[in-house]
């Protein structure tokens, strides 16, 4: 049987609530203050008012969003919560997660787990440890983010002789911001191109640079400033130059391939007439919002462009990936000839152009079990290149295991119409299919899969029991008893990917779950009141006998009929109702002799109790139960027996126990006498505990004798849950 560690909880809490160190209950952490960090303010009562003017930075840290607020009387604590929202969110509407820290005794708190470009939400409510039943009031929300470079930086390339325009988004509540230039490349050395801090309403900078640098590329990044001075990280690099006179044109008709190819994008541009000289050519590539990487220079070694039927061609093979635009610039470097003679290399205006590879779609949401319960939804956005005007196709491909080969053919295929979002549903395969491959076609060309789509990991296998315990005699308002006994309760946490449990029941203590079991059947699971645990209710085949533990192991299936690990093993036992109770402490503990012969008492207790001492004398009438005798019990303990006449009429009969009992699972202490008449009729008084598997108190107030037999009812008060009962003693079986 387990041992119940409830007292030792609550000893434990309600001694933690006077230690005088700073404890977490809700957190789990202990945290410690040092010295000096006793609130001197805990002495006032605490009502749970709000925290007042909240206050969040707002690009003020590079790395953390500071919070704090004004002390609230009596508080020995606050909880902060945190939500991330975007910009136009209703902020009354959030999810709120309370951070794993509590602030003990101060009314600030520096959050660094926060990423560049987000946006957070904060409120704070207190807490007392003495009032620990009254919650605070939250105060009201405020919002921060940390202190972000700008976004969408650029750097004009030719659009001027003499200056270079930086441009950028503008950032809100920063004092300024800081332009920087080099002349040596992204990881050269920078030079801030002013000294003052342009204003916070700034987006550009005109930048002139010395002659000597006009026609070359320099490089440009942007920092924000706070009002504590504290610096931004750099925002991406740009590279930017200058129009000479005389410098190469820009290449005219740019084109590059979307979505023509799996592994390359091929650049075409116009060739230069013979008139405009040699040039050698630069093409530089980015990603989104990235900077600029040079790809080809000639400069460098790299051959001349082809040339084929009047174009110029080159093709990019260099770590291209699907699902991305890249940016191209294409420009020719060209010389000229300064007033002295020498020659000078210059930047010619350059060409803009996008290009990708036939792509996937970006999946949206992943393989899930659809509300119907009879496949796997997922839903995809328009890949690439599908606005409409391309026949383009989408191939689902399966497996059922990671290591699997997906399936050569695939299992659903449709059309690409340039709609913004698509939503597929995949009916459960026979064989379990769990992986699954998303492609485009177009016209021969396929590409390459999705990776990541899996309906194993958005539709995960049941886990191994977490909070998993079998009742011990338990009672609940709600149950009903079937033979006496109410059902033994399984208890686990909630597992939503469980939608029926297999459970295993065994006589005997089972080495492991893995051994074959006495019952094993498949029952679904109802969800508690509080929402987050199951509760299993032991089917009545497998109700257990009287005094007999039962172990217990489960495990949960799910809609793909897949199963999780077996629980640990727990025993567990009903408890019982009143006048079963009764029947089993008359027969095996309180008066054995009355049931001799009976199956429940059973041939060997029968003879022993046939030829006991206590029944030579209960088993007369009058004077020939006059005496004394002492029986010990087949399990445990000693019952006494004495009757002494009163003349003229009557007589006193008393039996006391100690710890006796028949059976292992209930003793009995404690006595009753009875004050009969020689008819065997009278009154009776004393009182009976049970102990055991089956712990009670028995009241005789309301039990007299007539016949020689017990007349009334048992006042019964069972330690399980049940309220008390009055059961009469002609509830056991004769």
């Amino acid at each position: 049987m387990k041992k119940k560690i409830s007292r030792l909880i609550m000893l434990f809490i309600i001694t933690a609530s006077f230690l005088s160190c700073s404890w977490d209950v809700w957190g789990g952490e202990f945290i410690d203050y040092g010295e000096g960090s006793a609130n001197a303010n805990a002495s006032r009562l605490f009502i749970g008012e709000k925290p007042e003017n909240i206050s969040v930075t707002k690009s003020r840290f590079a790395d953390e969003i500071v919070i704090s607020w004004d002390m609230v009387s009596g508080a020995d604590y606050y909880e902060i919560f945190k939500s991330e929202y975007q910009k136009g969110d209703d902020l009354t509407n959030l999810s709120w997660t309370r951070l794993t820290n509590t602030i003990v005794n101060t009314t600030y708190y520096s959050d660094k787990d926060v990423e560049d470009g987000r946006y957070y939400a904060y409120r704070v409510r207190a807490r007392s440890f003495i009032y620990r039943d009254t919650l605070g009031s939250f105060s009201d929300i405020e919002t921060g983010w940390t202190l972000s470079p700008p976004l969408s930086v650029e750097a004009s390339q030719g659009e001027s002789t003499t200056a270079i325009n930086i441009t950028w988004s503008p950032v809100s509540s920063v004092r300024g911001y800081k332009v920087y230039w080099s002349d040596t490349g992204y990881d050269g050395t920078w030079n801030a191109v002013s000294s003052s801090i342009l204003p916070s309403t700034a987006t550009s900078y005109s930048f002139a640079p010395d002659s000597t640098y006009y026609g070359k590329t320099l490089y440009f990044h942007v920092t924000t400033v706070a009002n504590g001075n504290n610096e931004s990280e750099s925002s991406i690099r740009r590279q930017g130059y200058t129009h000479v006179e005389g410098a190469p044109t820009a290449p005219e008709n740019l084109s590059a391939t979307k979505g023509e190819s799996t592994s390359s994008i091929t650049l075409t541009w116009t060739e230069m007439a013979p008139n405009e000289g040699s040039y050698d050519w630069e093409i530089y590539r980015r990603a989104g919002n990235e900077s600029e990487t040079l790809i080809y220079s000639t400069a460098r070694g790299d051959d001349q462009p082809a040339v084929e039927g009047g174009l110029m061609s080159y093709v990019d093979e260099n770590n291209l990936s699907a699902g991305i635009v890249y940016t191209y610039t294409v420009m020719a470097i060209g010389e000229i000839e300064n007033s002295d003679g020498s020659k000078q290399s210059v930047n010619g205006l350059p060409s803009t152009i996008e290009g990708y590879l036939l792509s996937p779609p970006t999946v949206i949401e992943q393989a899930r079990i659809n509300d119907s319960a009879d496949g796997f939804i997922f839903t995809f956005s328009s890949p690439l290149g599908d606005d409409g005007t391309k026949p383009l196709k989408y191939n689902v491909y399966a497996k059922v295991n990671s290591s699997d080969n997906f399936s050569s053919s695939p299992i659903i295929s449709g059309d690409l119409n340039g709609s913004e979002s698509y939503t597929i549903e995949i009916p459960y395969q026979s064989g379990g299919n769990e992986y699954f491959d998303i492609r485009v076609q177009y016209g021969d060309l396929e590409s390459v899969g999705y990776a990541s789509l899996n309906g194993n990991l958005y539709v995960p296998r049941p886990i191994k029991a977490r909070g998993y315990s079998a009742s011990d005699n338990l009672y609940l308002d709600n149950m009903n008893a079937e033979n006496g006994q109410y059902p033994i309760l399984l208890q686990l946490d909630k597992d939503s990917n469980a939608i029926s449990y297999t459970v295993k029941v065994w006589t005997a203590d089972p080495l492991s779950a893995e051994e074959s079991a006495d019952f094993e059947y498949e029952i679904s699971p109802s969800e508690s009141d509080d929402g987050e645990t199951y509760v299993i209710t032991i089917d009545r085949e497998a109700t257990p006998s009287v005094g007999n533990l039962y172990y217990y192991a489960v495990r949960g299936k799910d809609r793909l009929n897949r199963e999780g690990e077996w629980s640990n093993i727990d025993s567990g036992y009903s408890a019982l109702t009143g006048s079963e109770l009764i029947k089993h402490m008359q027969v095996f503990c309180l008066k054995p002799w009355e049931y001799i012969g009976t199956e429940l008492l059973g041939s060997e207790l029968s003879t022993k109790w046939r030829n006991s001492a206590i029944y030579s004398y209960v088993s007369q009438a009058g004077m020939g139960s006059l005496g004394s005798a002492e029986e010990s019990g087949n399990a445990s303990g000693r019952m006494t027996y004495n009757a002494s006449y009163s003349p003229p009429a009557s007589g006193s009969v008393s039996f006391s126990y100690t710890n006796f009992g028949e059976k292992d699972y209930m003793q009995i202490n404690g006595n009753y006498n009875m004050n009969v008449s020689l008819s065997g009729s009278g009154s009776c008084n004393g009182g009976i505990t049970i102990s055991g598997m089956y712990n009670a108190t028995i009241g005789f107030t309301n039990i007299s004798v007539s016949s020689q037999k017990f007349v009334g009812t048992y006042t019964v008060t069972q330690q399980n849950g049940h309220s008390s009962e009055e059961v009469s003693p002609d509830q056991a079986v004769r």
